[in-house]
């Protein structure tokens, strides 16, 4: 896995702020999908973190759903948890809440 300095989340392609963070999708390593849904007409905007060899045939994988401080996005806190739990063997996912972020919804936070 290619990691980044927190200072460098420009160069980083999913725009993670936090030193180690991936950069990258690998097969057989954490890896991050982003996802929409929406939210009683509200675009929410969300990574859904996987853990190494996701596609083995395994029936289960616990889950966590990482929620971000306020003020806070998806990119900061929230990502590290989610990648740290994701290594852990967890199906992790962060959103950006309404409002904020990536998500949509006016005014803006």
């Amino acid at each position: 896995m290619t990691s980044v300095n927190a200072a460098d989340y420009k160069k980083n392609s999913f725009t993670l702020v936090y030193d180690g963070a991936i950069t990258e999708n690998v097969k057989g390593k954490v890896n991050i999908h982003h996802v929409k849904y929406d939210l009683h007409g509200i675009q929410i905007a969300a990574n859904f973190y996987t853990p190494a060899n996701y596609d083995d045939p395994a029936p289960k994988y616990p889950a966590v759903v990482v929620a971000h401080p306020n003020g806070d996005v998806q990119e900061q806190v929230a990502g590290l948890y989610a990648q740290r739990l994701a290594e852990q063997g967890y199906i992790t996912i962060t959103a950006d809440a309404a409002y904020q972020g990536a998500s949509g919804g006016m005014p803006r936070s």
